[in-house]
């Protein structure tokens, strides 16, 4: 029998030789148990997950109820079909609704949050009839085909793959640090909302289907948006019939105190998209709304 690696360095040099990986640099440890907090790597060394298992595991690795819970249901069922509902995905969608502020009632579920964005844009087009999205840039919403067109972000996540679909228009993001519309500290007269609202005016038709935002725009460097940005742009949104997507993959859950992220600023987006810590590590992802969009 093939014997295993039990070094770090040995999966690595093992890996490269079938994973196909994405363009980043490959961390020099590899995990292979957790609890709580804690991981330990191949060599059996133990190291605090900062990280959260990429924002995953908000209840911490291998937590014993969450383990047990899953045991459970492999135990009785684990696939159907889309055709079926199933108990538990009614009893989670009621459990969402109830700690959701109206009018947001009704879920789907899938599996990441990648997916979450690619069915809320099927959603908003189908229910608008427009096509046309606003996003930000240094924003991220995902990697497949439909998210990666509306992700603000350039590098290695756009050199060598060609042009990203269209009908995606970018707007300067909320970065009060290093503003380059108010060079005061303290000055800020949302110049980078007018400018969204130019973008809006000039570079769309006009009446785009929606705009795609995190409320706190973390792969950017966890920029958090003023109270007064976010107020401005439901505004403008609400002006020219423009839904509000709230992308609450990193932040859903009581990430930041709050159920929702959304909710710090007084705020109830019309779709909200959620993952990472909905699933605690089990790959699930949710596109939450009201009843007049889901049935429309």
């Amino acid at each position: 029998m093939e014997s295993l690696p039990t070094t770090n360095q040995g999966w690595i040099d093992l890996g490269s030789q079938y994973l196909l990986r994405q363009p980043i640099r490959t961390a020099p440890l590899v995990p292979v148990r957790g609890e709580g907090l804690y991981m330990w790597d191949a060599e059996g060394k133990r190291y605090i997950d900062f990280q959260s298992g990429q924002l995953c595991v908000a209840l911490g690795h291998s937590h014993p109820e969450y383990v047990q819970a899953v045991r459970d249901q492999a135990g009785l069922i684990m696939q159907t079909g889309t055709a079926f509902i199933a108990p538990s995905e009614v009893l989670l969608a009621k459990k969402i609704a109830e700690v959701s502020p109206d009018p947001l009632q009704k879920s789907f579920f899938a599996c990441t949050g990648s997916e979450s964005n690619e069915m809320a844009m099927r959603l908003i087009r189908k229910y608008t009839g427009r096509f046309e999205f606003i996003a930000l840039m240094r924003g991220y919403h995902g990697q497949t085909a439909g998210s990666w067109s509306i992700t603000g972000r350039g590098g290695m996540l756009r050199d060598g793959y060609g042009p990203v679909p269209t009908g995606t228009a970018f707007i300067p993001p909320p970065y009060s640090y290093r503003c380059q519309y108010c060079k005061d500290d303290g000055c800020c007269n949302l110049g980078c909302a007018d400018a969204a609202e130019y973008v809006i005016d000039t570079a769309t038709s006009g009446k785009p289907a929606a705009i795609f935002f995190e409320p706190l725009l973390s792969a950017a460097g966890q920029i958090v948006p003023s109270e007064a940005w976010m107020h401005r742009i439901a505004e403008i949104c609400k002006a020219r019939d423009i839904l509000m997507v709230a992308d609450e993959a990193l932040t859903c859950f009581g990430r930041t105190g709050k159920w929702f992220a959304f909710e710090h600023f007084g705020i109830v987006p019309d779709i909200v998209t959620c993952s990472k810590g909905l699933g605690g590590a089990v790959p699930l992802c949710a596109v939450l709304t009201s009843a007049e969009i889901a049935d429309g």
